[in-house]
Parts: structure tokens; sequence; C-alpha cells
């Protein structure tokens, strides 16, 4: 009798236990991915204001505008990272990966136009190009109290989207 009401108290007390680690398990392993999500956009946010001040005087000066694709080629390898400079209207100037003839305009991409309107622009999407989720930050290129144009990073974000 006694052993009948040790595993009646035994099974769901156990299965009570695995259920409740399971569940913190997945909200610890959320969180953290969040976490590092947010860390990730943050320094890229801080690395696109650095690409931006560094191409600012090629912006600021149109027959210096040639020199925009050396600065992202460049600032893409020194920070691991696709760098891609466009203007206003959203046509590439600068990339870091591909020809800046070769791009499509960049006007309707969401991080452009947040950053164009607040100042930084961030959205994380499914990149055709490389074949898995992406996470783009710009910033506006500012000079002589005007908006000259954007500065845009992309990284992969790979295990951390999964």
């Amino acid at each position: 009798m006694s052993r009948s009401i040790f595993w009646k108290i035994t099974i769901p007390s156990a299965l009570l236990i695995l259920l409740s680690m399971g569940a913190l398990g997945s909200y610890v392993v959320t969180y953290v991915k969040n976490a590092q999500i947010d860390q990730l956009r943050s320094h890229m946010v801080k690395e696109a204001r650095l690409v931006a001040e560094a191409s600012r005087p090629a912006f600021a000066d149109p027959s210096k505008s040639d020199s925009l694709d050396v600065i992202a080629k460049t600032t893409g390898k020194l920070i691991n990272a696709g760098v891609t400079l466009v203007t206003v209207d959203g046509k590439v100037l600068g990339d870091s990966a591909q020809e800046p003839s070769t791009l499509d305009n960049q006007s309707a991409h969401p991080e452009v136009i947040e950053a164009l309107a607040s100042g930084v622009g961030a959205s994380s999407r499914y990149s055709a190009a490389f074949g898995e989720t992406t996470m783009y930050v710009a910033v506006p290129v500012i000079g002589n109290g005007r908006t000259l144009g954007v500065a845009g990073l992309v990284v992969r974000l790979g295990r951390l989207a999964r």
C-alpha cells in the first residue's frame, strides 16, 4: 500500500520538475540569444557611425565620390562586416562586396528609411544573397548640418537567429 502512494507522488513530482526545467531552459536560451542580438546591434551602430564619419568628406565633396567605394571596401575588411554607402535617394556609391553599379536602389530598405527618419535604422531579415538571416544597421552621414548619405552595415546572424 505504501509503495502505491510513493509512486503516485514520485511520478507526478518528477514530471513537474522536468517540465519546469525544460521551460526554464527554453526561457534562458531565448533570453541569452536576444541579449546577444541586442549587443551585436549596439556594436554595429557604433561601427556604422565610424564608417559614416570616415565617409563624410567624400560625401561632402562630389569630386571625391569615387573614393566611397574604396572606403566601403577598406572599412568592410577592417570591421569584418558588409558596408554599403548610399546617397539620400538610395543610389549605391560604395559597397564592400560588389560593384556599386550592379546594386539596386536602397531607398526602400527599412533600415535606410528609419535611419533617415530617426537617425538609426536596424532590421533583421532573410537574405537570399547570403542564404541566411542577416542584420542590417544604417546611420545617416551628416555634414554641414545636412544629411549627405547613409552608411549601412550588414552581418550574418547565422546560429544566433536560430
